[in-house]
Protein backbone atom coordinates (compact mmCIF):
# COMPACT_ATOMS: atom_id res chain seq x y z
CA UNK A 1 0.00 0.00 0.00
CA UNK A 2 3.03 2.31 -0.06
CA UNK A 3 1.88 3.75 -3.05
CA UNK A 4 -1.56 5.06 -2.27
CA UNK A 5 -1.85 8.39 -2.90
CA UNK A 6 -3.99 10.47 -1.10
CA UNK A 7 -6.53 12.94 -2.80
CA UNK A 8 -9.93 14.42 -2.71
CA UNK A 9 -12.67 14.09 -6.10
CA UNK A 10 -16.17 13.75 -6.59
CA UNK A 11 -16.33 10.61 -8.55
CA UNK A 12 -19.25 8.28 -10.47
CA UNK A 13 -18.64 4.93 -8.92
CA UNK A 14 -17.49 2.19 -11.70
CA UNK A 15 -17.41 4.61 -14.54
CA UNK A 16 -15.23 6.53 -16.76
CA UNK A 17 -18.15 8.66 -18.72
CA UNK A 18 -15.87 10.46 -21.54
CA UNK A 19 -17.68 9.44 -24.79
CA UNK A 20 -15.94 6.91 -26.96
CA UNK A 21 -16.32 6.69 -30.83
CA UNK A 22 -19.74 7.77 -32.30
CA UNK A 23 -23.02 4.91 -32.72
CA UNK A 24 -20.50 2.57 -30.11
CA UNK A 25 -22.21 1.98 -27.44
CA UNK A 26 -19.62 1.99 -23.75
CA UNK A 27 -20.22 -0.07 -21.06
CA UNK A 28 -19.22 -0.21 -17.67
CA UNK A 29 -19.92 -2.87 -14.82
CA UNK A 30 -19.91 -2.63 -11.31
CA UNK A 31 -18.66 -6.29 -10.09
CA UNK A 32 -19.19 -7.39 -6.49
CA UNK A 33 -17.24 -9.73 -4.70
CA UNK A 34 -18.79 -11.76 -1.99
CA UNK A 35 -17.75 -14.45 0.07
CA UNK A 36 -18.54 -16.63 3.12
CA UNK A 37 -16.42 -15.03 5.67
CA UNK A 38 -17.71 -11.56 4.42
CA UNK A 39 -21.71 -12.70 5.05
CA UNK A 40 -20.86 -14.50 8.23
CA UNK A 41 -18.75 -11.51 9.62
CA UNK A 42 -21.74 -9.11 8.42
CA UNK A 43 -24.37 -10.98 9.55
CA UNK A 44 -22.99 -10.77 13.17
CA UNK A 45 -22.53 -7.05 12.94
CA UNK A 46 -25.75 -6.40 11.66
CA UNK A 47 -27.39 -8.70 14.96
CA UNK A 48 -25.46 -6.25 17.43
CA UNK A 49 -27.82 -3.36 15.66
CA UNK A 50 -25.59 -2.40 12.51
CA UNK A 51 -27.27 -0.45 9.74
CA UNK A 52 -26.01 -0.63 6.21
CA UNK A 53 -22.24 -1.02 5.72
CA UNK A 54 -19.20 -0.68 8.28
CA UNK A 55 -15.43 -0.39 7.56
CA UNK A 56 -14.67 -2.95 10.22
CA UNK A 57 -16.49 -5.72 8.22
CA UNK A 58 -16.63 -4.73 4.45
CA UNK A 59 -13.42 -2.28 5.19
CA UNK A 60 -10.76 -5.33 5.88
CA UNK A 61 -11.76 -7.18 2.89
CA UNK A 62 -11.05 -3.93 0.69
CA UNK A 63 -7.93 -3.61 2.35
CA UNK A 64 -6.89 -7.59 1.74
CA UNK A 65 -7.88 -7.01 -2.01
CA UNK A 66 -5.71 -3.89 -2.45
CA UNK A 67 -2.85 -5.34 -0.99
CA UNK A 68 -3.37 -7.74 -2.78
CA UNK A 69 -3.30 -6.14 -6.48
CA UNK A 70 -0.04 -4.06 -4.98
CA UNK A 71 1.62 -6.94 -4.52
CA UNK A 72 0.70 -8.77 -8.17
CA UNK A 73 1.27 -5.50 -9.82
CA UNK A 74 4.21 -3.26 -8.35
CA UNK A 75 3.72 -0.58 -11.29
CA UNK A 76 -0.09 0.02 -10.74
CA UNK A 77 -0.24 3.37 -8.75
CA UNK A 78 -3.32 2.72 -6.31
CA UNK A 79 -5.10 6.56 -5.17
CA UNK A 80 -7.74 6.96 -2.29
CA UNK A 81 -10.76 9.54 -3.42
CA UNK A 82 -13.83 10.29 -1.74
CA UNK A 83 -17.11 10.05 -3.47
CA UNK A 84 -20.11 11.90 -3.28
CA UNK A 85 -22.87 9.22 -3.42
CA UNK A 86 -26.59 9.02 -2.09
CA UNK A 87 -26.09 11.96 0.35
CA UNK A 88 -22.58 10.35 1.97
CA UNK A 89 -18.93 10.95 1.13
CA UNK A 90 -17.33 7.75 0.88
CA UNK A 91 -13.84 6.18 0.59
CA UNK A 92 -13.20 4.73 -3.43
CA UNK A 93 -9.98 3.60 -4.69
CA UNK A 94 -8.56 3.77 -8.27
CA UNK A 95 -5.94 0.94 -9.57
CA UNK A 96 -4.61 2.63 -12.33
CA UNK A 97 -2.58 -0.38 -14.71
CA UNK A 98 -0.11 0.67 -17.57
CA UNK A 99 -1.86 0.02 -20.00
CA UNK A 100 -4.94 2.18 -19.26
CA UNK A 101 -7.21 0.35 -17.31
CA UNK A 102 -8.48 1.37 -14.17
CA UNK A 103 -10.62 -0.57 -11.38
CA UNK A 104 -12.53 1.63 -9.24
CA UNK A 105 -12.68 0.09 -5.90
CA UNK A 106 -15.13 0.76 -3.42
CA UNK A 107 -17.68 -0.69 -0.64
CA UNK A 108 -21.47 -1.66 -0.34
CA UNK A 109 -23.36 -3.59 1.90
CA UNK A 110 -21.94 -7.39 2.01
CA UNK A 111 -19.92 -6.48 -0.86
CA UNK A 112 -16.63 -5.09 -2.22
CA UNK A 113 -17.08 -3.41 -5.67
CA UNK A 114 -15.14 -3.09 -8.62
CA UNK A 115 -15.75 -0.77 -11.09
CA UNK A 116 -14.46 -0.73 -14.71
CA UNK A 117 -15.39 1.01 -17.72
CA UNK A 118 -16.88 2.75 -19.69
CA UNK A 119 -15.30 0.95 -22.83
CA UNK A 120 -16.81 -0.20 -26.09
CA UNK A 121 -17.04 -3.79 -26.92
CA UNK A 122 -13.58 -3.62 -28.94
CA UNK A 123 -12.00 -1.82 -25.72
CA UNK A 124 -13.02 -4.21 -23.00
CA UNK A 125 -11.61 -7.10 -25.64
CA UNK A 126 -8.46 -5.23 -25.51
CA UNK A 127 -8.32 -5.01 -21.45
CA UNK A 128 -9.76 -8.47 -21.48
CA UNK A 129 -7.44 -9.81 -20.29
CA UNK A 130 -6.37 -7.70 -17.51
CA UNK A 131 -9.96 -7.88 -16.37
CA UNK A 132 -9.82 -11.75 -16.49
CA UNK A 133 -7.24 -11.63 -13.87
CA UNK A 134 -7.53 -8.97 -11.64
CA UNK A 135 -11.55 -9.24 -11.61
CA UNK A 136 -12.11 -12.29 -11.46
CA UNK A 137 -8.92 -14.89 -10.75
CA UNK A 138 -7.40 -12.83 -8.43
CA UNK A 139 -10.28 -12.04 -6.09
CA UNK A 140 -11.24 -15.71 -6.34
CA UNK A 141 -7.63 -16.68 -5.48
CA UNK A 142 -8.42 -15.11 -2.11
CA UNK A 143 -11.88 -16.39 -0.92
CA UNK A 144 -14.35 -13.95 -3.06
CA UNK A 145 -16.95 -15.20 -5.12
CA UNK A 146 -19.78 -14.12 -7.30
CA UNK A 147 -22.78 -15.56 -6.84
CA UNK A 148 -25.18 -16.47 -4.86
CA UNK A 149 -28.51 -17.87 -5.63
CA UNK A 150 -31.78 -17.67 -3.59
CA UNK A 151 -34.61 -15.29 -3.36
CA UNK A 152 -32.09 -12.91 -4.74
CA UNK A 153 -28.74 -13.18 -6.55
CA UNK A 154 -25.75 -11.07 -7.07
CA UNK A 155 -25.95 -8.54 -9.69
CA UNK A 156 -23.77 -6.80 -11.23
CA UNK A 157 -24.84 -3.47 -12.83
CA UNK A 158 -24.41 -2.90 -16.34
CA UNK A 159 -24.32 0.55 -17.14
CA UNK A 160 -24.14 1.57 -20.91
CA UNK A 161 -23.98 5.20 -22.02
CA UNK A 162 -26.84 6.72 -22.98
CA UNK A 163 -25.42 9.01 -25.97
CA UNK A 164 -22.74 6.88 -27.35
CA UNK A 165 -25.78 4.20 -27.84
CA UNK A 166 -28.52 6.60 -28.85
CA UNK A 167 -27.03 10.16 -29.76
CA UNK A 168 -30.04 12.80 -29.71
CA UNK A 169 -31.97 9.57 -30.45
CA UNK A 170 -34.64 10.01 -27.28
CA UNK A 171 -37.46 7.54 -28.90
CA UNK A 172 -34.87 4.95 -29.45
CA UNK A 173 -34.15 5.09 -25.89
CA UNK A 174 -37.68 5.28 -25.00
CA UNK A 175 -38.34 2.07 -27.18
CA UNK A 176 -35.15 0.12 -25.51
CA UNK A 177 -36.78 0.97 -22.09
CA UNK A 178 -40.22 -0.08 -23.54
CA UNK A 179 -38.49 -3.28 -24.50
CA UNK A 180 -37.34 -4.24 -21.23
CA UNK A 181 -41.01 -3.13 -19.34
CA UNK A 182 -42.55 -5.57 -21.80
CA UNK A 183 -39.56 -8.65 -21.61
CA UNK A 184 -40.54 -8.56 -17.35
CA UNK A 185 -38.42 -12.20 -17.69
CA UNK A 186 -35.42 -10.58 -17.92
CA UNK A 187 -35.12 -8.69 -14.90
CA UNK A 188 -37.16 -11.86 -12.73
CA UNK A 189 -34.84 -14.76 -13.51
CA UNK A 190 -33.97 -14.99 -17.16
CA UNK A 191 -30.81 -12.22 -17.01
CA UNK A 192 -30.82 -11.63 -13.31
CA UNK A 193 -33.15 -10.99 -10.83
CA UNK A 194 -33.35 -8.05 -8.20
CA UNK A 195 -36.90 -7.13 -7.35
CA UNK A 196 -35.75 -5.68 -3.97
CA UNK A 197 -33.70 -2.90 -5.53
CA UNK A 198 -34.89 -3.22 -9.67
CA UNK A 199 -38.61 -3.70 -9.73
CA UNK A 200 -39.96 -4.54 -12.84
CA UNK A 201 -42.55 -1.97 -14.04
CA UNK A 202 -45.03 -5.01 -13.32
CA UNK A 203 -44.25 -4.47 -9.71
CA UNK A 204 -44.77 -1.09 -9.68
CA UNK A 205 -48.30 0.46 -8.81
CA UNK A 206 -50.99 1.02 -11.09
CA UNK A 207 -51.04 4.44 -11.22
CA UNK A 208 -47.15 4.15 -11.85
CA UNK A 209 -48.62 1.62 -14.84
CA UNK A 210 -50.90 4.10 -16.41
CA UNK A 211 -48.29 7.34 -15.91
CA UNK A 212 -46.57 5.61 -18.89
CA UNK A 213 -49.27 5.53 -21.74
CA UNK A 214 -49.58 9.70 -21.65
CA UNK A 215 -46.20 10.39 -21.38
CA UNK A 216 -45.80 7.72 -24.63
CA UNK A 217 -48.43 9.30 -26.46
CA UNK A 218 -46.83 12.98 -25.38
CA UNK A 219 -43.09 11.69 -27.06
CA UNK A 220 -45.10 10.59 -29.99
CA UNK A 221 -46.11 14.07 -30.25
CA UNK A 222 -43.12 15.92 -29.66
CA UNK A 223 -40.82 17.02 -32.74
CA UNK A 224 -37.27 15.22 -31.31
CA UNK A 225 -37.17 14.32 -27.34
CA UNK A 226 -34.20 13.69 -26.61
CA UNK A 227 -32.54 10.41 -23.91
CA UNK A 228 -32.32 13.12 -21.17
CA UNK A 229 -35.77 14.15 -22.11
CA UNK A 230 -37.08 10.76 -21.80
CA UNK A 231 -34.88 10.08 -18.58
CA UNK A 232 -36.06 13.08 -16.67
CA UNK A 233 -39.92 12.30 -17.47
CA UNK A 234 -39.90 8.99 -16.35
CA UNK A 235 -38.07 9.61 -13.10
CA UNK A 236 -40.90 12.90 -12.18
CA UNK A 237 -44.11 10.70 -13.22
CA UNK A 238 -42.61 6.59 -13.28
CA UNK A 239 -40.37 6.24 -10.77
CA UNK A 240 -42.02 7.78 -7.82
CA UNK A 241 -42.43 5.08 -5.34
CA UNK A 242 -40.34 1.58 -5.42
CA UNK A 243 -41.92 -1.41 -3.34
CA UNK A 244 -38.88 -1.99 -0.31
CA UNK A 245 -37.67 1.90 0.21
CA UNK A 246 -38.47 5.22 0.81
CA UNK A 247 -40.16 7.71 -1.97
CA UNK A 248 -37.49 9.73 -1.29
CA UNK A 249 -35.16 6.72 -3.08
CA UNK A 250 -37.54 5.62 -5.76
CA UNK A 251 -35.67 6.78 -8.45
CA UNK A 252 -32.48 5.20 -7.75
CA UNK A 253 -34.53 1.39 -6.84
CA UNK A 254 -35.67 0.61 -10.36
CA UNK A 255 -35.29 -1.65 -12.96
CA UNK A 256 -33.61 0.72 -14.96
CA UNK A 257 -31.75 3.09 -13.40
CA UNK A 258 -31.72 6.66 -14.79
CA UNK A 259 -30.27 8.87 -12.32
CA UNK A 260 -27.01 9.54 -14.18
CA UNK A 261 -28.38 11.06 -16.92
CA UNK A 262 -30.89 13.03 -15.25
CA UNK A 263 -27.90 14.60 -12.72
CA UNK A 264 -30.01 14.18 -9.64
CA UNK A 265 -26.63 11.43 -8.54
CA UNK A 266 -23.65 13.84 -9.06
CA UNK A 267 -23.26 17.21 -11.12
CA UNK A 268 -22.53 17.83 -13.55
CA UNK A 269 -23.71 16.00 -16.19
CA UNK A 270 -21.53 13.75 -18.29
CA UNK A 271 -21.44 13.60 -21.75
CA UNK A 272 -22.39 10.14 -22.27
CA UNK A 273 -23.98 9.60 -19.13
CA UNK A 274 -24.87 6.12 -18.38
CA UNK A 275 -28.31 4.34 -17.39
CA UNK A 276 -28.07 0.79 -15.93
CA UNK A 277 -29.35 -2.06 -16.11
CA UNK A 278 -29.79 -2.96 -12.20
CA UNK A 279 -31.29 -6.42 -12.42
CA UNK A 280 -28.35 -7.89 -14.28
CA UNK A 281 -26.87 -10.96 -13.03
CA UNK A 282 -23.09 -10.99 -11.90
CA UNK A 283 -20.63 -12.62 -15.42
CA UNK A 284 -18.49 -15.45 -14.06
CA UNK A 285 -15.58 -14.38 -16.36
CA UNK A 286 -14.46 -12.10 -18.91
CA UNK A 287 -15.75 -14.60 -21.68
CA UNK A 288 -19.37 -13.69 -20.41
CA UNK A 289 -18.93 -9.98 -19.94
CA UNK A 290 -18.43 -9.70 -23.26
CA UNK A 291 -21.79 -11.97 -23.92
CA UNK A 292 -23.62 -9.08 -21.89
CA UNK A 293 -22.30 -6.22 -24.01
CA UNK A 294 -22.99 -8.06 -27.51
CA UNK A 295 -26.70 -8.90 -26.84
CA UNK A 296 -27.31 -5.53 -25.36
CA UNK A 297 -25.14 -3.99 -28.25
CA UNK A 298 -27.70 -6.02 -30.71
CA UNK A 299 -30.88 -4.95 -28.84
CA UNK A 300 -29.60 -1.20 -29.20
CA UNK A 301 -29.61 -1.53 -32.91
CA UNK A 302 -32.87 -3.41 -33.19
CA UNK A 303 -34.87 -0.16 -31.54
CA UNK A 304 -32.87 2.33 -33.13
CA UNK A 305 -34.44 0.42 -36.51
CA UNK A 306 -37.52 1.28 -35.43
CA UNK A 307 -37.54 4.40 -36.17
CA UNK A 308 -40.94 5.02 -38.05
CA UNK A 309 -42.89 3.12 -35.22
CA UNK A 310 -45.20 4.99 -32.47
CA UNK A 311 -44.03 4.69 -28.88
CA UNK A 312 -46.33 2.12 -27.53
CA UNK A 313 -46.58 -0.18 -24.32
CA UNK A 314 -48.53 -3.51 -23.69
CA UNK A 315 -48.05 -4.18 -20.33
CA UNK A 316 -47.64 -8.32 -19.64
CA UNK A 317 -47.46 -10.39 -16.83
CA UNK A 318 -44.41 -11.99 -15.86
CA UNK A 319 -43.79 -15.55 -17.00
CA UNK A 320 -42.34 -18.41 -15.11
CA UNK A 321 -41.09 -21.73 -16.16
CA UNK A 322 -37.65 -22.64 -17.70
CA UNK A 323 -39.03 -23.78 -21.17
CA UNK A 324 -41.34 -20.75 -21.27
CA UNK A 325 -38.21 -18.84 -20.35
CA UNK A 326 -36.31 -20.16 -22.67
CA UNK A 327 -38.90 -19.27 -25.47
CA UNK A 328 -39.29 -15.66 -24.46
CA UNK A 329 -35.36 -15.15 -24.77
CA UNK A 330 -35.49 -17.11 -28.21
CA UNK A 331 -38.30 -14.34 -29.45
CA UNK A 332 -36.25 -11.59 -28.09
CA UNK A 333 -33.46 -12.54 -30.23
CA UNK A 334 -35.83 -13.25 -32.87
CA UNK A 335 -37.23 -9.71 -32.86
CA UNK A 336 -33.68 -8.80 -33.43
CA UNK A 337 -33.63 -11.05 -36.25
CA UNK A 338 -30.82 -12.98 -34.21
CA UNK A 339 -32.36 -16.07 -33.45
CA UNK A 340 -29.52 -17.97 -34.60
CA UNK A 341 -27.26 -17.07 -32.10
CA UNK A 342 -29.49 -18.43 -29.10
CA UNK A 343 -26.71 -21.15 -28.46
CA UNK A 344 -23.88 -18.76 -28.47
CA UNK A 345 -25.82 -16.37 -25.36
CA UNK A 346 -26.35 -19.43 -23.70
CA UNK A 347 -23.89 -18.92 -21.14
CA UNK A 348 -25.51 -16.00 -19.51
CA UNK A 349 -28.81 -17.57 -19.03
CA UNK A 350 -30.12 -19.12 -15.60
CA UNK A 351 -29.02 -22.58 -15.46
CA UNK A 352 -32.21 -24.26 -15.55
CA UNK A 353 -33.23 -22.11 -18.49
CA UNK A 354 -29.91 -22.76 -20.31
CA UNK A 355 -30.87 -26.73 -19.82
CA UNK A 356 -34.27 -26.19 -21.31
CA UNK A 357 -35.16 -26.13 -25.06
CA UNK A 358 -37.77 -23.12 -26.51
CA UNK A 359 -41.06 -24.26 -27.88
CA UNK A 360 -40.60 -26.35 -30.87
CA UNK A 361 -43.01 -24.09 -32.74
CA UNK A 362 -41.10 -21.47 -32.61
CA UNK A 363 -38.33 -22.65 -35.31
CA UNK A 364 -40.21 -25.95 -36.84
CA UNK A 365 -43.64 -26.80 -37.85
CA UNK A 366 -45.28 -28.80 -35.48
CA UNK A 367 -48.65 -30.02 -35.58
CA UNK A 368 -51.79 -28.16 -33.47
CA UNK A 369 -52.12 -30.16 -31.17
CA UNK A 370 -48.71 -30.14 -30.13
CA UNK A 371 -49.73 -26.20 -29.34
CA UNK A 372 -52.73 -27.39 -26.95
CA UNK A 373 -50.62 -27.01 -23.55
CA UNK A 374 -51.51 -24.43 -21.06
CA UNK A 375 -48.14 -23.11 -20.67
CA UNK A 376 -47.92 -22.60 -24.50
CA UNK A 377 -51.13 -21.37 -24.80
CA UNK A 378 -50.00 -18.46 -22.43
CA UNK A 379 -47.15 -17.78 -24.02
CA UNK A 380 -48.78 -17.29 -27.32
CA UNK A 381 -50.30 -14.07 -25.72
CA UNK A 382 -46.96 -12.89 -26.12
CA UNK A 383 -47.48 -12.38 -29.90
CA UNK A 384 -48.81 -8.61 -28.50
CA UNK A 385 -45.36 -7.99 -27.53
CA UNK A 386 -43.29 -9.71 -29.94
CA UNK A 387 -42.73 -8.87 -33.91
CA UNK A 388 -41.36 -12.72 -34.36
CA UNK A 389 -44.22 -14.77 -32.32
CA UNK A 390 -47.00 -12.69 -34.04
CA UNK A 391 -45.68 -13.53 -37.48
CA UNK A 392 -44.87 -16.93 -36.65
CA UNK A 393 -48.55 -17.40 -34.89
CA UNK A 394 -50.06 -15.49 -37.83
CA UNK A 395 -48.63 -17.60 -41.00
CA UNK A 396 -49.69 -21.09 -38.83
CA UNK A 397 -53.62 -19.23 -38.47
CA UNK A 398 -53.21 -18.71 -42.59
CA UNK A 399 -52.81 -21.99 -43.34
CA UNK A 400 -55.64 -23.82 -45.25
CA UNK A 401 -57.46 -25.93 -42.47
CA UNK A 402 -56.49 -23.26 -39.84
CA UNK A 403 -60.45 -22.07 -39.79
CA UNK A 404 -61.74 -25.74 -38.45
CA UNK A 405 -58.86 -26.56 -36.04
CA UNK A 406 -59.75 -26.00 -31.94
CA UNK A 407 -56.27 -24.77 -30.86
CA UNK A 408 -56.41 -22.13 -33.28
CA UNK A 409 -59.65 -20.67 -32.03
CA UNK A 410 -58.30 -21.00 -28.60
CA UNK A 411 -55.61 -18.73 -29.25
CA UNK A 412 -57.84 -16.47 -31.13
CA UNK A 413 -59.84 -15.95 -28.64
CA UNK A 414 -57.49 -15.39 -26.39
CA UNK A 415 -56.66 -12.15 -28.25
CA UNK A 416 -59.87 -11.16 -29.21
CA UNK A 417 -60.69 -11.35 -24.77
CA UNK A 418 -57.25 -9.43 -24.44
CA UNK A 419 -57.63 -7.41 -27.64
CA UNK A 420 -58.59 -3.49 -26.47
CA UNK A 421 -61.53 -2.93 -29.01
CA UNK A 422 -61.57 0.30 -30.96
CA UNK A 423 -65.67 1.38 -31.23
CA UNK A 424 -66.23 3.11 -35.03
CA UNK A 425 -64.26 0.72 -36.89
CA UNK A 426 -65.77 -1.90 -39.01
CA UNK A 427 -63.97 -5.09 -38.52
CA UNK A 428 -63.15 -4.23 -34.46
CA UNK A 429 -67.07 -4.28 -34.41
CA UNK A 430 -67.75 -7.12 -36.12
CA UNK A 431 -65.36 -8.83 -33.56
CA UNK A 432 -66.78 -7.54 -30.68
CA UNK A 433 -70.62 -7.87 -31.81
CA UNK A 434 -70.72 -11.16 -33.73
CA UNK A 435 -67.25 -12.77 -33.53
CA UNK A 436 -67.49 -13.15 -29.53
CA UNK A 437 -71.34 -13.79 -29.59
CA UNK A 438 -71.76 -15.99 -32.52
CA UNK A 439 -68.43 -17.83 -34.20
CA UNK A 440 -67.66 -19.59 -31.28
CA UNK A 441 -70.76 -21.38 -31.06
CA UNK A 442 -71.11 -25.17 -32.33
CA UNK A 443 -74.47 -24.60 -34.48
CA UNK A 444 -74.45 -25.18 -38.40
CA UNK A 445 -74.97 -21.88 -39.16
CA UNK A 446 -72.27 -20.56 -36.87
CA UNK A 447 -69.52 -23.12 -38.10
CA UNK A 448 -70.32 -22.17 -41.88
CA UNK A 449 -70.42 -17.96 -40.92
CA UNK A 450 -66.61 -19.27 -38.30
CA UNK A 451 -65.23 -20.62 -41.98
CA UNK A 452 -66.19 -17.47 -43.66
CA UNK A 453 -64.72 -15.10 -41.11
CA UNK A 454 -61.41 -16.99 -41.21
CA UNK A 455 -60.87 -17.32 -45.02
CA UNK A 456 -62.40 -14.21 -45.69
CA UNK A 457 -60.75 -11.98 -43.03
CA UNK A 458 -58.21 -13.24 -41.20
CA UNK A 459 -55.31 -11.29 -42.80
CA UNK A 460 -57.19 -8.17 -41.51
CA UNK A 461 -57.92 -9.26 -38.24
CA UNK A 462 -54.35 -10.71 -37.43
CA UNK A 463 -53.20 -7.38 -38.83
CA UNK A 464 -55.50 -4.87 -37.06
CA UNK A 465 -56.59 -6.78 -33.67
CA UNK A 466 -53.09 -7.74 -32.87
CA UNK A 467 -52.12 -4.20 -34.14
CA UNK A 468 -54.87 -3.00 -31.46
CA UNK A 469 -53.12 -3.86 -28.14
CA UNK A 470 -51.85 -1.08 -26.15
CA UNK A 471 -51.89 -0.62 -22.55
Amino acid sequence: MNKIIKSIAFLVVGLNLTLAMADLPTHGFEFNLISDELDELRAEWLAKGGIGYSWEVEGQFVTQLLNQYQEACPTCEITEFYQDRLYLKEPLWEVKFESGLTIQVSIDPGTVELGVGGFTRAEWIQHGHEVQKYVFDLPRSIGFKFSRFGKYDNTAHHNIGVRSAFNDDGRSFARYIIREWQTPELGSGLLGIDSYNAPSLQLLTQNQQRSAVPLLHYFNKSPKPTPEDIAMSIEHYIYTQTPSHEDKDAFHYQLLGLKYITGRHVEPKYVDAPFERRANRHPESMEEVLLQIELQDLQIDYVKRLEKEPLSLTLVPILTGSETLASVFYCYLADAGAQHLYEHFKPILRNDVAAATPFRFLSKRVLWSQLDQPQILEFTKRALTSPFLRATLKERLMEPGAAKNPVAQKILQQWIALAEIKEGEPLFKTVKDITLQRQWRSDEKAKKFRQSFFNNHLQNFCDHVLGAFTF
